[in-house]
Protein backbone atom coordinates (compact mmCIF):
# COMPACT_ATOMS: atom_id res chain seq x y z
CA UNK A 1 0.00 0.00 0.00
CA UNK A 2 2.78 2.43 0.97
CA UNK A 3 4.62 1.61 -2.30
CA UNK A 4 1.50 2.45 -4.31
CA UNK A 5 1.14 5.77 -2.49
CA UNK A 6 4.78 6.62 -3.24
CA UNK A 7 4.29 5.98 -6.95
CA UNK A 8 1.10 8.09 -6.91
CA UNK A 9 2.99 10.95 -5.26
CA UNK A 10 5.72 10.70 -7.89
CA UNK A 11 3.14 10.82 -10.70
CA UNK A 12 1.36 13.81 -9.18
CA UNK A 13 4.65 15.64 -8.65
CA UNK A 14 5.73 14.97 -12.24
CA UNK A 15 2.41 16.28 -13.51
CA UNK A 16 2.82 19.49 -11.51
CA UNK A 17 6.38 19.86 -12.77
CA UNK A 18 5.19 19.39 -16.34
CA UNK A 19 2.46 22.03 -16.04
CA UNK A 20 4.88 24.49 -14.47
CA UNK A 21 7.45 23.76 -17.18
CA UNK A 22 5.01 24.44 -19.98
CA UNK A 23 4.50 27.91 -18.55
CA UNK A 24 8.27 28.42 -18.43
CA UNK A 25 8.68 27.20 -22.02
CA UNK A 26 6.00 29.56 -23.26
CA UNK A 27 7.56 32.45 -21.39
CA UNK A 28 11.02 31.60 -22.73
CA UNK A 29 9.69 31.47 -26.29
CA UNK A 30 8.09 34.88 -25.85
CA UNK A 31 11.35 36.26 -24.45
CA UNK A 32 13.23 34.94 -27.48
CA UNK A 33 10.73 36.53 -29.85
CA UNK A 34 11.09 39.80 -27.94
CA UNK A 35 14.87 39.75 -28.37
CA UNK A 36 15.65 38.87 -24.76
CA UNK A 37 17.70 35.64 -25.04
CA UNK A 38 19.57 36.15 -21.74
CA UNK A 39 16.29 36.20 -19.83
CA UNK A 40 15.13 33.14 -21.79
CA UNK A 41 18.26 31.28 -20.68
CA UNK A 42 17.50 32.05 -17.04
CA UNK A 43 13.91 30.85 -17.44
CA UNK A 44 14.92 27.55 -19.09
CA UNK A 45 17.68 26.75 -16.60
CA UNK A 46 15.01 26.44 -13.96
CA UNK A 47 13.58 23.37 -15.73
CA UNK A 48 14.38 20.09 -14.01
CA UNK A 49 16.18 17.33 -16.02
CA UNK A 50 13.55 14.84 -14.84
CA UNK A 51 10.74 16.89 -16.37
CA UNK A 52 9.06 15.21 -19.38
CA UNK A 53 9.49 18.44 -21.35
CA UNK A 54 13.21 18.75 -20.66
CA UNK A 55 14.17 17.79 -24.22
CA UNK A 56 12.04 20.59 -25.64
CA UNK A 57 13.45 22.97 -23.04
CA UNK A 58 16.99 22.19 -24.27
CA UNK A 59 15.95 23.08 -27.84
CA UNK A 60 14.81 26.51 -26.65
CA UNK A 61 17.96 26.89 -24.53
CA UNK A 62 20.13 26.04 -27.55
CA UNK A 63 18.34 28.70 -29.62
CA UNK A 64 18.87 31.25 -26.87
CA UNK A 65 22.58 30.43 -26.54
CA UNK A 66 22.99 30.57 -30.32
CA UNK A 67 21.38 34.01 -30.50
CA UNK A 68 23.91 35.42 -28.01
CA UNK A 69 26.90 33.83 -29.74
CA UNK A 70 27.54 30.97 -27.33
CA UNK A 71 27.56 28.24 -29.95
CA UNK A 72 29.45 25.72 -27.80
CA UNK A 73 26.85 25.98 -25.05
CA UNK A 74 24.14 25.77 -27.71
CA UNK A 75 25.67 22.58 -29.11
CA UNK A 76 25.83 20.97 -25.69
CA UNK A 77 22.17 21.84 -25.01
CA UNK A 78 20.87 20.55 -28.33
CA UNK A 79 22.83 17.29 -28.06
CA UNK A 80 21.30 16.81 -24.62
CA UNK A 81 17.89 17.22 -26.24
CA UNK A 82 18.69 14.74 -29.03
CA UNK A 83 20.01 12.18 -26.52
CA UNK A 84 16.60 12.28 -24.86
CA UNK A 85 14.63 12.39 -28.14
CA UNK A 86 16.43 11.80 -31.46
CA UNK A 87 13.14 11.91 -33.38
CA UNK A 88 12.63 15.65 -32.96
CA UNK A 89 13.21 17.31 -36.36
CA UNK A 90 13.28 20.77 -34.78
CA UNK A 91 16.24 19.74 -32.65
CA UNK A 92 18.08 18.52 -35.76
CA UNK A 93 17.39 21.84 -37.47
CA UNK A 94 18.80 23.76 -34.49
CA UNK A 95 21.89 21.53 -34.53
CA UNK A 96 22.48 22.36 -38.21
CA UNK A 97 22.09 26.08 -37.43
CA UNK A 98 24.77 25.72 -34.77
CA UNK A 99 27.10 23.95 -37.21
CA UNK A 100 26.47 26.64 -39.80
CA UNK A 101 27.37 29.31 -37.26
CA UNK A 102 30.60 27.41 -36.59
CA UNK A 103 31.24 26.98 -40.35
CA UNK A 104 31.21 23.19 -40.03
CA UNK A 105 29.71 22.41 -43.42
CA UNK A 106 30.33 18.61 -43.47
CA UNK A 107 28.67 18.18 -40.06
CA UNK A 108 25.62 20.13 -41.34
CA UNK A 109 24.99 17.67 -44.15
CA UNK A 110 25.84 14.69 -41.92
CA UNK A 111 23.29 15.79 -39.32
CA UNK A 112 20.58 16.20 -41.93
CA UNK A 113 21.35 12.85 -43.59
CA UNK A 114 21.22 11.15 -40.20
CA UNK A 115 17.94 12.86 -39.37
CA UNK A 116 16.35 11.95 -42.69
CA UNK A 117 17.50 8.37 -42.28
CA UNK A 118 15.57 8.02 -39.03
CA UNK A 119 12.72 10.34 -40.06
CA UNK A 120 12.17 9.56 -43.73
CA UNK A 121 10.60 12.24 -45.93
CA UNK A 122 10.29 14.62 -43.01
CA UNK A 123 9.14 17.95 -44.45
CA UNK A 124 10.95 20.00 -41.80
CA UNK A 125 14.30 18.35 -42.45
CA UNK A 126 13.89 18.37 -46.24
CA UNK A 127 13.11 22.07 -46.08
CA UNK A 128 16.18 22.75 -43.90
CA UNK A 129 18.29 20.80 -46.38
CA UNK A 130 16.88 22.99 -49.15
CA UNK A 131 17.86 26.16 -47.29
CA UNK A 132 21.38 24.76 -46.68
CA UNK A 133 21.72 24.00 -50.39
CA UNK A 134 20.57 27.54 -51.17
CA UNK A 135 23.13 28.89 -48.74
CA UNK A 136 25.85 27.03 -50.61
CA UNK A 137 24.57 28.05 -54.07
CA UNK A 138 23.14 24.66 -54.97
CA UNK A 139 19.86 26.12 -56.18
CA UNK A 140 18.81 23.17 -58.35
CA UNK A 141 19.31 20.76 -55.44
CA UNK A 142 17.39 23.15 -53.18
CA UNK A 143 14.42 23.10 -55.55
CA UNK A 144 14.36 19.30 -55.38
CA UNK A 145 14.53 19.38 -51.57
CA UNK A 146 11.72 21.93 -51.24
CA UNK A 147 9.57 20.06 -53.77
CA UNK A 148 10.01 16.80 -51.84
CA UNK A 149 9.13 18.62 -48.61
CA UNK A 150 5.99 20.02 -50.22
CA UNK A 151 4.97 16.55 -51.36
CA UNK A 152 5.68 15.11 -47.91
CA UNK A 153 3.54 17.75 -46.22
CA UNK A 154 1.42 19.99 -48.50
CA UNK A 155 0.45 22.06 -45.46
CA UNK A 156 4.03 23.04 -44.57
CA UNK A 157 4.30 26.73 -45.44
CA UNK A 158 8.09 26.92 -45.14
CA UNK A 159 8.53 24.47 -48.02
CA UNK A 160 6.63 26.80 -50.37
CA UNK A 161 8.59 29.75 -49.05
CA UNK A 162 11.83 27.92 -49.77
CA UNK A 163 10.72 27.22 -53.34
CA UNK A 164 9.92 30.91 -53.68
CA UNK A 165 13.43 31.79 -52.49
CA UNK A 166 15.00 29.32 -54.90
CA UNK A 167 13.11 30.60 -57.94
CA UNK A 168 13.85 34.17 -56.88
CA UNK A 169 17.52 33.24 -56.96
CA UNK A 170 16.99 32.02 -60.54
CA UNK A 171 15.12 35.26 -61.39
CA UNK A 172 11.95 33.30 -61.92
CA UNK A 173 9.73 35.75 -60.09
CA UNK A 174 6.48 34.54 -61.65
CA UNK A 175 6.97 31.01 -60.21
CA UNK A 176 8.40 32.42 -56.97
CA UNK A 177 5.27 34.52 -56.49
CA UNK A 178 3.01 31.50 -56.91
CA UNK A 179 4.90 29.64 -54.18
CA UNK A 180 5.01 32.63 -51.86
CA UNK A 181 1.25 33.03 -52.30
CA UNK A 182 0.72 29.39 -51.35
CA UNK A 183 2.89 29.91 -48.28
CA UNK A 184 0.86 32.97 -47.32
CA UNK A 185 -2.36 30.97 -47.57
CA UNK A 186 -0.91 28.63 -44.93
CA UNK A 187 0.71 31.34 -42.77
CA UNK A 188 -0.45 34.90 -43.33
CA UNK A 189 1.21 36.28 -40.19
CA UNK A 190 4.87 35.97 -41.21
CA UNK A 191 6.21 39.40 -42.09
CA UNK A 192 9.37 38.18 -43.79
CA UNK A 193 7.34 35.93 -46.10
CA UNK A 194 4.93 38.73 -47.00
CA UNK A 195 7.86 41.04 -47.67
CA UNK A 196 9.41 38.53 -50.08
CA UNK A 197 6.08 38.27 -51.88
CA UNK A 198 5.74 42.05 -52.15
CA UNK A 199 9.27 42.40 -53.55
CA UNK A 200 8.56 39.76 -56.18
CA UNK A 201 5.35 41.52 -57.16
CA UNK A 202 7.26 44.80 -57.43
CA UNK A 203 9.83 43.23 -59.75
CA UNK A 204 6.99 41.89 -61.89
CA UNK A 205 5.45 45.39 -61.90
CA UNK A 206 2.27 44.13 -60.31
CA UNK A 207 2.09 47.26 -58.22
CA UNK A 208 -1.52 47.07 -57.06
CA UNK A 209 -0.99 43.59 -55.66
CA UNK A 210 2.31 44.65 -54.11
CA UNK A 211 0.56 47.55 -52.36
CA UNK A 212 -2.06 45.17 -50.98
CA UNK A 213 0.66 42.93 -49.50
CA UNK A 214 2.59 45.90 -48.12
CA UNK A 215 -0.58 47.03 -46.36
CA UNK A 216 -1.05 43.52 -45.00
CA UNK A 217 2.45 43.70 -43.48
CA UNK A 218 1.72 47.09 -41.94
CA UNK A 219 -1.47 45.74 -40.41
CA UNK A 220 0.74 43.22 -38.59
CA UNK A 221 3.54 45.62 -37.79
CA UNK A 222 2.63 49.30 -38.31
CA UNK A 223 6.18 50.42 -37.51
CA UNK A 224 7.90 48.36 -40.21
CA UNK A 225 10.08 51.14 -41.61
CA UNK A 226 11.28 49.37 -44.74
CA UNK A 227 7.74 48.55 -45.83
CA UNK A 228 6.39 51.98 -44.92
CA UNK A 229 9.08 53.67 -46.99
CA UNK A 230 8.63 51.41 -50.01
CA UNK A 231 4.83 51.58 -49.95
CA UNK A 232 4.90 55.36 -49.58
CA UNK A 233 7.20 55.65 -52.60
CA UNK A 234 5.02 53.21 -54.56
CA UNK A 235 1.89 55.27 -53.90
CA UNK A 236 3.81 58.43 -54.81
CA UNK A 237 4.98 56.95 -58.13
CA UNK A 238 1.37 55.99 -58.86
CA UNK A 239 0.34 59.60 -58.09
CA UNK A 240 -1.81 58.38 -55.22
CA UNK A 241 -0.60 61.28 -53.13
CA UNK A 242 -3.05 61.11 -50.20
CA UNK A 243 -2.16 57.44 -49.66
CA UNK A 244 1.54 58.24 -49.98
CA UNK A 245 1.25 60.95 -47.32
CA UNK A 246 -0.75 58.63 -45.07
CA UNK A 247 1.91 55.89 -45.19
CA UNK A 248 5.02 58.08 -45.18
CA UNK A 249 3.76 60.30 -42.35
CA UNK A 250 4.39 57.84 -39.51
CA UNK A 251 7.68 56.79 -41.14
CA UNK A 252 9.18 60.29 -41.32
CA UNK A 253 7.87 60.95 -37.82
CA UNK A 254 10.05 58.05 -36.64
CA UNK A 255 12.88 58.86 -39.06
CA UNK A 256 13.04 62.64 -39.58
CA UNK A 257 16.69 62.29 -40.60
CA UNK A 258 15.72 60.52 -43.85
CA UNK A 259 15.93 63.53 -46.16
CA UNK A 260 14.75 61.72 -49.29
CA UNK A 261 11.65 60.33 -47.60
CA UNK A 262 10.95 63.70 -45.96
CA UNK A 263 11.08 65.44 -49.35
CA UNK A 264 8.76 62.84 -50.88
CA UNK A 265 6.38 63.20 -47.95
CA UNK A 266 6.25 67.00 -48.35
CA UNK A 267 5.43 66.70 -52.03
CA UNK A 268 2.79 64.05 -51.35
CA UNK A 269 1.23 66.35 -48.74
CA UNK A 270 1.13 69.28 -51.16
CA UNK A 271 -0.23 67.25 -54.06
CA UNK A 272 -2.70 65.32 -51.93
CA UNK A 273 -3.68 68.27 -49.71
CA UNK A 274 -3.13 66.15 -46.62
CA UNK A 275 -1.98 68.96 -44.34
CA UNK A 276 -3.84 67.33 -41.46
CA UNK A 277 -1.36 64.45 -41.56
CA UNK A 278 1.57 66.83 -42.00
CA UNK A 279 0.58 68.92 -39.00
CA UNK A 280 0.25 65.84 -36.80
CA UNK A 281 3.67 64.58 -37.92
CA UNK A 282 5.32 67.96 -37.42
CA UNK A 283 3.88 68.36 -33.92
CA UNK A 284 5.01 64.88 -32.90
CA UNK A 285 8.54 65.49 -34.18
CA UNK A 286 8.70 68.87 -32.44
CA UNK A 287 7.87 67.26 -29.11
CA UNK A 288 11.23 65.48 -29.26
CA UNK A 289 13.13 68.02 -31.37
CA UNK A 290 11.57 71.44 -30.73
CA UNK A 291 14.24 73.27 -32.72
CA UNK A 292 14.26 71.07 -35.81
CA UNK A 293 13.94 73.63 -38.60
CA UNK A 294 12.23 71.46 -41.19
CA UNK A 295 9.62 70.35 -38.65
CA UNK A 296 8.90 73.97 -37.68
CA UNK A 297 8.61 74.88 -41.35
CA UNK A 298 6.18 72.03 -41.96
CA UNK A 299 4.17 72.96 -38.87
CA UNK A 300 3.94 76.58 -39.99
CA UNK A 301 2.68 75.73 -43.44
CA UNK A 302 0.34 72.96 -42.29
CA UNK A 303 -1.14 75.13 -39.54
CA UNK A 304 -2.06 77.70 -42.16
CA UNK A 305 -3.91 75.12 -44.23
CA UNK A 306 -5.55 73.78 -41.06
CA UNK A 307 -7.04 77.26 -40.60
CA UNK A 308 -4.87 77.94 -37.56
CA UNK A 309 -3.16 81.17 -38.64
CA UNK A 310 -2.01 82.20 -35.18
CA UNK A 311 -0.28 78.85 -34.66
CA UNK A 312 1.28 79.20 -38.09
CA UNK A 313 2.72 82.60 -37.14
CA UNK A 314 4.17 81.21 -33.90
CA UNK A 315 5.91 78.35 -35.71
CA UNK A 316 7.43 80.68 -38.30
CA UNK A 317 8.57 83.11 -35.63
CA UNK A 318 10.30 80.24 -33.81
CA UNK A 319 11.87 79.10 -37.08
CA UNK A 320 13.15 82.63 -37.74
CA UNK A 321 15.17 82.49 -34.52
CA UNK A 322 16.93 79.35 -35.78
CA UNK A 323 17.54 80.14 -39.44
CA UNK A 324 16.51 82.78 -42.03
CA UNK A 325 13.08 82.34 -43.60
CA UNK A 326 12.90 81.54 -47.31
CA UNK A 327 10.48 82.88 -49.91
CA UNK A 328 7.84 80.22 -49.25
CA UNK A 329 8.05 80.82 -45.50
CA UNK A 330 7.33 84.52 -45.99
CA UNK A 331 4.46 83.64 -48.31
CA UNK A 332 2.63 81.50 -45.75
CA UNK A 333 3.53 83.82 -42.90
CA UNK A 334 2.01 86.65 -44.94
CA UNK A 335 -1.07 84.62 -45.69
CA UNK A 336 -1.50 83.82 -42.00
CA UNK A 337 -1.44 87.54 -41.19
CA UNK A 338 -3.94 88.17 -43.99
CA UNK A 339 -6.33 85.59 -42.49
CA UNK A 340 -6.12 87.48 -39.20
CA UNK A 341 -6.89 90.72 -41.10
CA UNK A 342 -3.47 92.13 -40.28
CA UNK A 343 -3.22 93.56 -43.77
CA UNK A 344 -0.27 95.90 -43.32
CA UNK A 345 1.90 93.09 -41.94
CA UNK A 346 0.60 90.70 -44.60
CA UNK A 347 1.59 93.15 -47.36
CA UNK A 348 5.08 93.60 -45.95
CA UNK A 349 5.66 89.85 -45.67
CA UNK A 350 4.23 89.03 -49.10
CA UNK A 351 6.39 91.73 -50.69
CA UNK A 352 9.41 90.22 -48.94
CA UNK A 353 8.49 86.82 -50.39
CA UNK A 354 8.28 88.26 -53.91
CA UNK A 355 11.57 90.10 -53.52
CA UNK A 356 13.22 86.74 -52.83
CA UNK A 357 11.44 84.88 -55.63
CA UNK A 358 9.46 86.89 -58.16
CA UNK A 359 8.36 83.73 -60.02
CA UNK A 360 5.78 82.87 -57.32
CA UNK A 361 2.80 83.86 -59.40
CA UNK A 362 0.30 82.93 -56.66
CA UNK A 363 1.80 85.51 -54.30
CA UNK A 364 0.79 88.35 -56.63
CA UNK A 365 -2.84 87.42 -56.10
CA UNK A 366 -2.44 87.31 -52.30
CA UNK A 367 -0.72 90.70 -52.32
CA UNK A 368 -3.34 92.20 -54.61
CA UNK A 369 -6.19 91.05 -52.39
CA UNK A 370 -4.46 92.49 -49.34
CA UNK A 371 -4.17 95.88 -51.08
CA UNK A 372 -7.83 95.67 -52.16
CA UNK A 373 -8.95 95.10 -48.60
CA UNK A 374 -7.32 98.35 -47.46
CA UNK A 375 -8.67 100.03 -50.63
CA UNK A 376 -5.31 100.85 -52.15
CA UNK A 377 -6.76 100.31 -55.59
CA UNK A 378 -3.77 101.66 -57.54
CA UNK A 379 -1.27 99.34 -55.83
CA UNK A 380 -3.63 96.39 -56.12
CA UNK A 381 -4.14 97.11 -59.84
CA UNK A 382 -0.37 97.25 -60.35
CA UNK A 383 0.11 93.86 -58.67
CA UNK A 384 -2.66 92.23 -60.69
CA UNK A 385 -1.16 93.70 -63.86
CA UNK A 386 2.10 91.93 -63.08
CA UNK A 387 0.22 88.69 -62.60
CA UNK A 388 -1.50 89.22 -65.96
CA UNK A 389 1.91 89.67 -67.57
CA UNK A 390 3.13 86.42 -66.03
CA UNK A 391 0.04 84.46 -67.05
CA UNK A 392 -1.95 85.98 -69.89
CA UNK A 393 -4.77 83.45 -69.46
CA UNK A 394 -5.36 83.81 -65.72
CA UNK A 395 -8.95 85.04 -65.57
CA UNK A 396 -9.02 85.93 -61.86
CA UNK A 397 -6.15 88.40 -62.30
CA UNK A 398 -7.96 90.22 -65.13
CA UNK A 399 -11.20 90.30 -63.14
CA UNK A 400 -9.61 91.75 -60.01
CA UNK A 401 -7.60 94.22 -62.06
CA UNK A 402 -10.84 95.38 -63.67
CA UNK A 403 -12.52 95.84 -60.28
CA UNK A 404 -9.57 97.96 -59.10
CA UNK A 405 -9.34 100.23 -62.13
CA UNK A 406 -13.11 100.61 -62.08
CA UNK A 407 -12.75 101.98 -58.54
CA UNK A 408 -10.15 104.40 -59.94
CA UNK A 409 -12.59 105.58 -62.61
CA UNK A 410 -10.62 103.95 -65.42
CA UNK A 411 -13.68 102.42 -67.01
CA UNK A 412 -12.16 101.78 -70.41
CA UNK A 413 -9.28 99.82 -68.84
CA UNK A 414 -11.84 97.86 -66.82
CA UNK A 415 -13.84 97.13 -69.96
CA UNK A 416 -10.76 95.96 -71.89
CA UNK A 417 -9.71 93.61 -69.10
CA UNK A 418 -13.20 92.18 -68.82
CA UNK A 419 -13.43 91.64 -72.56
CA UNK A 420 -10.31 89.49 -72.15
CA UNK A 421 -12.04 87.57 -69.34
CA UNK A 422 -15.12 86.79 -71.41
CA UNK A 423 -12.97 85.85 -74.40
CA UNK A 424 -11.03 83.32 -72.34
CA UNK A 425 -14.10 82.00 -70.51
CA UNK A 426 -17.25 82.81 -72.47
CA UNK A 427 -19.52 81.20 -69.86
CA UNK A 428 -17.95 82.87 -66.83
CA UNK A 429 -20.93 84.66 -65.30
CA UNK A 430 -19.00 87.15 -63.16
CA UNK A 431 -16.98 88.22 -66.19
CA UNK A 432 -20.17 89.26 -67.99
CA UNK A 433 -21.56 90.79 -64.81
CA UNK A 434 -18.62 93.14 -64.27
CA UNK A 435 -18.35 93.85 -67.99
CA UNK A 436 -21.98 94.96 -67.93
CA UNK A 437 -21.12 97.31 -65.07
CA UNK A 438 -18.14 98.73 -67.00
CA UNK A 439 -20.32 99.37 -70.06
CA UNK A 440 -22.90 101.04 -67.82
CA UNK A 441 -20.22 103.37 -66.44
CA UNK A 442 -19.23 104.21 -70.03
CA UNK A 443 -22.90 104.90 -70.82
CA UNK A 444 -22.94 102.16 -73.42
CA UNK A 445 -26.47 101.01 -72.61
CA UNK A 446 -26.98 98.53 -75.43
CA UNK A 447 -23.71 96.74 -74.69
CA UNK A 448 -24.42 96.75 -70.95
CA UNK A 449 -27.90 95.35 -71.48
CA UNK A 450 -26.50 92.56 -73.66
CA UNK A 451 -24.02 91.54 -70.94
CA UNK A 452 -26.69 91.58 -68.24
CA UNK A 453 -28.97 89.45 -70.40
CA UNK A 454 -26.08 87.00 -70.73
CA UNK A 455 -25.80 86.97 -66.94
CA UNK A 456 -29.49 86.07 -66.65
CA UNK A 457 -29.11 83.25 -69.17
CA UNK A 458 -26.01 81.81 -67.54
CA UNK A 459 -27.56 81.86 -64.06
CA UNK A 460 -30.67 80.00 -65.15
CA UNK A 461 -29.77 76.79 -63.28
CA UNK A 462 -28.01 78.46 -60.32
CA UNK A 463 -30.32 81.28 -59.36
CA UNK A 464 -29.79 81.00 -55.62
CA UNK A 465 -26.01 81.17 -56.00
CA UNK A 466 -26.18 84.31 -58.17
CA UNK A 467 -28.95 86.21 -56.38
CA UNK A 468 -27.03 89.50 -56.25
CA UNK A 469 -25.93 89.36 -59.89
CA UNK A 470 -29.46 88.53 -61.07
CA UNK A 471 -31.03 91.31 -59.01
CA UNK A 472 -28.59 93.88 -60.42
CA UNK A 473 -28.97 92.59 -63.97
CA UNK A 474 -32.78 92.90 -63.92
CA UNK A 475 -32.54 96.32 -62.30
CA UNK A 476 -30.23 97.66 -65.02
CA UNK A 477 -32.42 96.27 -67.81
CA UNK A 478 -35.39 97.93 -66.10
CA UNK A 479 -33.55 101.27 -66.19
CA UNK A 480 -32.98 100.82 -69.92
CA UNK A 481 -36.72 100.25 -70.33
CA UNK A 482 -37.32 103.40 -68.28
CA UNK A 483 -35.24 105.43 -70.69
CA UNK A 484 -37.30 103.99 -73.55
CA UNK A 485 -40.53 104.63 -71.61
CA UNK A 486 -41.42 100.96 -71.75
CA UNK A 487 -43.08 101.04 -68.33
CA UNK A 488 -44.61 97.58 -68.47
CA UNK A 489 -41.32 95.88 -69.39
CA UNK A 490 -39.53 97.93 -66.75
CA UNK A 491 -42.06 96.81 -64.11
CA UNK A 492 -41.60 93.17 -65.03
CA UNK A 493 -37.82 93.47 -64.69
CA UNK A 494 -38.15 95.26 -61.36
CA UNK A 495 -40.44 92.52 -60.06
CA UNK A 496 -37.79 89.98 -61.10
CA UNK A 497 -35.09 91.97 -59.35
CA UNK A 498 -37.10 92.00 -56.13
CA UNK A 499 -37.49 88.23 -56.25
CA UNK A 500 -33.76 88.01 -55.53
CA UNK A 501 -33.42 91.03 -53.20
CA UNK A 502 -36.88 91.67 -51.70
CA UNK A 503 -35.76 94.58 -49.49
CA UNK A 504 -33.79 96.52 -52.09
CA UNK A 505 -35.06 100.06 -51.50
CA UNK A 506 -33.70 101.48 -54.77
CA UNK A 507 -35.55 98.87 -56.80
CA UNK A 508 -38.75 99.43 -54.79
CA UNK A 509 -38.57 103.18 -55.47
CA UNK A 510 -38.07 102.49 -59.18
CA UNK A 511 -41.05 100.17 -59.11
CA UNK A 512 -43.22 102.86 -57.50
CA UNK A 513 -42.13 105.31 -60.23
CA UNK A 514 -43.08 102.81 -62.94
CA UNK A 515 -46.49 102.31 -61.37
CA UNK A 516 -47.09 106.09 -61.31
CA UNK A 517 -46.17 106.29 -64.98
CA UNK A 518 -48.72 103.56 -65.64
CA UNK A 519 -51.30 105.54 -63.60
CA UNK A 520 -51.47 102.82 -60.95
CA UNK A 521 -51.17 105.29 -58.10
CA UNK A 522 -52.59 103.23 -55.27
CA UNK A 523 -50.15 100.43 -55.98
CA UNK A 524 -47.41 103.05 -56.13
CA UNK A 525 -48.49 104.38 -52.71
CA UNK A 526 -48.35 100.87 -51.24
CA UNK A 527 -44.82 100.47 -52.65
CA UNK A 528 -43.70 103.73 -51.04
CA UNK A 529 -45.25 102.61 -47.77
CA UNK A 530 -43.24 99.37 -47.95
CA UNK A 531 -40.10 101.46 -48.33
CA UNK A 532 -41.02 103.53 -45.26
CA UNK A 533 -41.55 100.42 -43.19
CA UNK A 534 -37.95 99.47 -43.98
CA UNK A 535 -36.57 103.05 -43.82
CA UNK A 536 -39.02 105.38 -42.05
CA UNK A 537 -36.95 108.47 -42.92
CA UNK A 538 -36.59 107.76 -46.62
CA UNK A 539 -37.14 111.14 -48.27
CA UNK A 540 -37.82 109.77 -51.75
CA UNK A 541 -40.67 107.61 -50.47
CA UNK A 542 -42.12 110.52 -48.45
CA UNK A 543 -41.91 112.80 -51.47
CA UNK A 544 -43.54 110.17 -53.69
CA UNK A 545 -46.54 109.85 -51.40
CA UNK A 546 -46.97 113.65 -51.34
CA UNK A 547 -46.96 113.79 -55.13
CA UNK A 548 -49.61 111.06 -55.28
CA UNK A 549 -51.73 112.98 -52.76
CA UNK A 550 -51.61 116.09 -54.96
CA UNK A 551 -53.44 114.26 -57.69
Amino acid sequence: MNQRISWLLILLTTGCLSASTLDKLDKAKDLLKSGKPQEAVIEIKAVSPIDPNYAEAMVILAKAYLSIGRSDSAEAAIKTSLNKNDKNPQAVVVLTEIYLAQNRKPEVYAALRKGLKSMKNNAILLTQLGFVHLLHDSTDKAIIDFSQAKEANPQFALAYEGLGDAYTRLQGDAIAILNYEEAVKLDSTKEELLYKLSKGLMRERRYTEAARVYNQILSLHPENDAVSRELGKLYFAAKMYPNSARVLGPYVQRNPQDEEAWATFLEAVDNGRRYDIALSVANQVLQEKPKLAKALRLAGKSSFFAKKPQESIVHYQTLQKIEPLDAEDYKYLGRAHYELKKDTAAIRLLEQSLSMDSTQSDVYMDLGWAYMRIKKWDKAADVFRKKMTQDTSYVTAYLNYAICVNQLGQYENARDALLKVTAIRPKYLDGHYYLGSAYAQLRMAAEARKEYETVIALADTSKTKYRTQLSDAYRYIAIVHFSDKNWGEALQCLDKSLEFKPRDIDVMLLRASALIQMNRKEEARREYEKVLRIDPKNENAQKGIKIIDLF
